[in-house]
């Protein structure tokens, strides 16, 4: 059932209120785990613990040709997304963009967490990145050193995100 524009626009600036109102009054926070959460943090990373849809790019002929295919990149991205509880394929608020690029024995690696985001003064509301991580290495002709390298950046970005959502994801 697909939902009209508007209602998910007011839903979207709902939300965003929400957060934009929590965040005045709470300089920082704490975590579930003790850690101290800044209002960066909360900006690159809170989402109120909302699982969130994968978008994988298109890849260029270098990553086919040393055996790497967009389906393996999508199968270690939602693995480890299902593990922590955060994928949810029907997602339209929130999701996390993955760019492989080969280009011959180099790979780039950029990952990224796309959710809307509101402007006090205006209440537009956009959408946009506001965490962006990324990597730069030899592949040696090896798909898997590629896949290897991309499960790392991912389970960096997973701490980070249950660490600033932990209050969230622990109701």
């Amino acid at each position: 059932m697909k939902r009209s524009r508007n209602t998910i626009n007011h839903k979207m600036k709902k939300y965003l209120l929400r957060i934009s109102i929590a965040s005045l009054y709470l300089p920082f926070s704490v975590s579930a785990s003790g850690e101290n959460i800044t209002d960066y943090d909360r900006f690159q990373l809170f989402a109120d613990c909302s699982p969130m849809t994968i978008i994988v790019e298109s890849l260029k002929q270098d990553a086919t040709d040393v055996g790497l295919t967009k389906k393996q990149i999508e199968t270690t991205v939602r693995s480890r997304f299902r593990a922590a509880r955060i994928y949810n394929r029907d997602a339209t608020e929130i999701a996390f963009y993955v760019n492989v690029n080969v280009v011959k024995s180099a790979a780039n690696i950029s990952i990224s967490l796309i959710k809307p985001v509101i402007d006090t003064h205006t209440l537009q509301v956009q959408v946009t990145s506001t965490w962006t991580r990324g990597t730069l290495g030899l592949h040696g002709g090896n798909s898997s050193r590629i896949l290897w390298t991309l499960s790392e950046e991912i389970d960096d970005f997973i701490d980070e995100y249950l660490r600033v959502n932990a209050n969230a994801c622990n109701k």
